[in-house]
């Protein structure tokens, strides 16, 4: 495959555009801090079960804010990648990644093979979870 068409890359940014606005507009706090730790409680917690349930609910949105975010991070990348010219080529083979991944994941910065290959070794250096 050779490089990506003047079209084809303007397309892959349309389509950077279009999953940064879907981000942003999923949180309305997407871009507020996350709450400090030990911050105080704004709203009234009866018993241990609705602390439980709110602290839930804190942790949940916090960990979408911080995933939110890595999206984004992920199309700022993408976005750098075009501008330096090395958008469209696995960082591990250095071979062009196909123009249907980008078009289906137009932040892709690995060919399938070597993203398969990165998640096997990713997946066997993680620690074993004892659900014991």
């Amino acid at each position: 495959m050779d490089a990506l068409s003047p079209e084809e890359l303007r397309d892959i940014e349309q389509r950077l555009d279009r999953l940064e606005a879907d981000l942003t507009g999923r949180l309305p706090g997407l871009n507020q801090e996350a709450p400090a730790p030990g911050e105080v409680q704004t709203r009234e917690v009866g018993d241990e079960g609705d602390r439980a349930e709110w602290n839930n609910e804190k942790s949940g949105h916090g960990a979408l804010l911080a995933h939110y975010r890595g999206q984004l991070h992920d199309i700022d990348a993408a976005r750098e990648r075009i501008r330096s010219g090395s958008f469209g080529i696995c960082v591990d083979c250095e071979e062009p990644i196909p123009l249907a991944r980008l078009q289906a994941y137009p932040v892709a910065e690995r060919c399938a093979p070597c993203q398969e290959r990165h998640e096997r070794l990713y997946m066997s250096r993680r620690p074993e979870i004892d659900e014991s």
